[in-house]
C-alpha cells in the first residue's frame, strides 16, 4: 500500500528513481554510494580569504589573496574543487571560524596580512559539503610542512558540534568521511573557562534544552 502511494506521488518510475538516490546518498542510509556517482552536486556556500591560489589545468581558478575592487569585496565565496584541481597554500596556519560575522571583521581588520601568510574559511554555521572537501583537500595538501588548522568556534553545544563535524564527520554522511573529514583539526577555543578567567562577574550559564 505505501508503494502504490509513492509511485502516486511521482509522474514517472524515474523520478521515484531519483528520489530513492537521493535518499541514499543525502538523507544518510549508510550505502556506500558518493555523490558524485549519483551526479548530487552541491553549491558552496563557505568562504575563504589568504594566501590559496586555485588553479586547474595550469590556470588560475580563483586568487583568494586578491580583492574585488569592482564590488570592494575582500573575500571569495569557496570554489568546489574537482579532483584535478590543485590548491597552492603558502601559508603558516589555517584559521577556521564559524561566525560569518568573525569571518568578516578578520577580513575587514587585515588579519592574514599582519599574523600570515594564513587563510581564513568560514562555513557560515553548520558546513556544506564542499566547504568541509575544501579544507580536506587543504588538509592533504599542507600536512608535509605541519601547517596547523585551528578553530574557532563557540563553546556550546552548537559549536562543538559544528567542530565535530569537521573533524570527525557527519552520521549523515559517514561513510564519505574518509573525503570529508580533519582528523588534525584543533579546537582554538572559545571554551567556557575562557570566559570565567576574563569575566569577574557571576555568570548564569543556560543548557541546551
Amino acid at each position: 500500500m505505501a508503494r502504490l502511494f509513492t509511485f502516486h506521488l511521482y509522474p514517472s518510475k524515474e523520478s521515484y528513481l531519483v528520489s530513492v538516490l537521493q535518499e541514499l546518498t543525502v538523507g544518510g542510509s549508510g550505502v556506500d554510494l558518493g555523490a558524485e556517482i549519483c551526479e548530487q552536486v552541491s553549491i558552496p556556500k563557505g568562504m575563504a580569504y589568504g594566501a590559496l591560489q586555485h588553479t586547474r589545468h595550469g590556470l588560475l581558478v580563483r586568487d583568494y589573496s586578491s580583492s574585488d575592487v569592482q564590488s570592494d569585496r575582500l573575500y571569495w565565496p569557496i570554489y568546489e574543487v574537482g579532483p584535478e584541481d590543485v590548491l597552492h597554500c603558502a601559508v603558516q596556519f589555517i584559521l577556521l571560524v564559524e561566525k560569518e560575522a568573525t569571518f568578516h571583521h578578520l577580513v575587514a581588520s587585515r588579519f592574514c596580512d599582519r599574523h600570515g601568510p594564513c587563510l581564513v574559511v568560514t562555513g557560515r554555521g553548520y558546513p556544506d559539503v564542499c566547504t568541509r572537501e575544501f579544507l580536506h583537500r587543504l588538509m592533504n595538501v599542507t600536512k608535509p610542512r605541519g601547517v596547523p588548522i585551528v578553530a574557532l568556534t563557540d563553546g556550546d553545544p552548537h559549536g562543538i558540534e559544528i567542530l565535530c563535524t569537521y573533524k570527525f564527520g557527519s552520521k549523515a554522511l559517514g561513510f564519505d568521511s574518509a573525503q570529508l573529514a580533519i582528523p588534525t583539526l584543533r579546537w582554538l577555543g572559545i571554551h567556557r573557562y575562557d570566559i570565567d578567567r576574563l569575566v569577574q562577574d557571576v555568570i548564569c550559564y543556560t543548557s541546551k534544552t
